[in-house]
């Protein structure tokens, strides 16, 4: 399910930089932004990098982490995913309107719901996304432990809610 939200994600956020930019090949991957053994994987160059950083658990009233909510017919299972999206483009102009784009798009596109995309995924209902504003520690600190160089990036919580 992590995988086929974050998928759909990559695709609508390239989708919508090719309609935007007149681009015919993909902008935006699901990656890692290095490889185990360090080096920079080749498919991320001159590409918006969607990766996975975290999976939150919490309670329902966080509307966080594998929690069940009991209700009468049904029950939900949320997690919250920490996933960055960095801007890995030769040209600095160009990561910098990239990641600007992507910012626009996902303001604009807080929710998206399996009842207005063709291409949700099968298992999910819905997906928040809520900027994560990070302090230069924080941004610090993340970049370090990747263990990459740092890329012009934004932070989004997703919050995934699923019927279970």
């Amino acid at each position: 399910m992590i995988n086929e939200g974050l998928e759909f994600i990559t695709v609508t956020l390239n989708n919508y930089l090719k309609t935007l930019f007149q681009l015919v090949e993909d902008r935006v991957v699901l990656s890692n932004l290095v490889n185990a053994d360090g080096s920079l994987p080749h498919t991320i160059n001159d590409k918006i990098v969607v990766c996975l950083l975290n999976i939150d658990q919490g309670s329902n009233t966080k509307n966080v982490g594998f929690s069940k909510t009991a209700q009468t017919d049904k029950q939900s299972l949320n997690m919250s995913l920490e996933v960055l999206f960095a801007a890995n483009f030769t040209d600095y102009n160009e990561s910098l309107k990239f990641i600007s784009t992507t910012l626009s798009f996902f303001q604009n596109n807080l929710v998206f719901q399996k009842t207005n995309y063709p291409n949700f995924p099968k298992n999910a209902d819905k997906l928040d996304l809520e900027l994560i504003n990070l302090s230069p520690e924080d941004t610090n600190y993340i970049w370090s432990t990747l263990g990459a160089k740092y890329m012009p990036s934004l932070m989004y919580k997703i919050k995934l809610t699923a019927a279970n």
